[in-house]
């Protein structure tokens, strides 16, 4: 990532006018977090030109990061309108819909995504999460195991595993788990479920460190199940 900013920043160097080049760099900083830098870069290339769909996108992506959700719907919304076949944009406007509790509104939108984009793993995964809170839980393991079958993603895994452990197949659910952990070894909450599908099967040694792994790892509710685990 920080090659692509040095060839955009060459490129900026050479053509101050190239707007595409400040936007381009401003995604390569959002990659990196760099939200601040990043914005500006996005004022430079919207000065040259602000007829640019994506444009609005990027800003959208900034202000999502930023946990600034009104605003990024709102740039959503204009990049929709100005392509309505962008599917990226609807699976963000599904993600701030998610975070604000519009489940429904999510898998409106990741179905368009998915209508103008079948290939795309995230697109599923992410109505999957949706479908996984409205207890939609056959859907959300059909999301999931597509989303797979295009891409290996901690997530899809994640997501599916929980589904399953809903369902009762905490089995299956730990097979889930474990393939999640081994694409992103430190995610609490991971470790949190697994704990929870072991302490169902009554593998209470099993859930205990997993609980005390997630604990550990600063996830909350984990502290309360270890409450019940034998002091070492």
């Amino acid at each position: 990532m920080d090659s692509a900013i040095s060839l955009f920043t060459r490129s900026i160097a050479a053509n101050q006018e190239v707007s595409k080049s400040y936007m381009m760099r401003a995604a390569a900083k959002i990659q990196l977090n760099e939200l601040s830098s990043a914005y500006s870069d996005l004022d430079s290339s919207k000065r040259i030109d602000s007829l640019y769909y994506k444009l609005y996108y990027y800003y959208g992506r900034v202000s999502l990061l930023e946990k600034l959700y009104s605003t990024a719907l709102r740039y959503f919304n204009k990049v929709i309108s100005m392509n309505p076949n962008y599917p990226n944009a609807y699976d963000n406007r599904a993600i701030v819909k998610g975070i604000q509790n519009d489940y429904i509104g999510a898998i409106n939108d990741e179905n368009i995504a998915i209508q103008i984009d079948s290939t795309n793993e995230i697109f599923y995964c992410n109505r999957g999460f949706a479908n996984l809170q409205l207890k939609k839980y056959d859907d959300a393991i059909k999301d999931c195991d597509i989303a797979l079958r295009l891409e290996e993603d901690q997530k899809a895994y994640a997501n599916r595993g929980t589904a399953l452990a809903m369902k009762g197949m905490d089995s299956l659910a730990i097979r889930d788990f474990n393939k999640a952990l081994t694409l992103l070894p430190n995610d609490p909450e991971i470790y949190y479920r697994r704990g929870l599908s072991y302490k169902s099967l009554n593998q209470k040694d099993k859930a205990c460190l997993d609980f005390d792994k997630s604990a550990r790892l600063g996830y909350l509710p984990a502290i309360q199940q270890k409450i019940n685990c034998p002091s070492k």
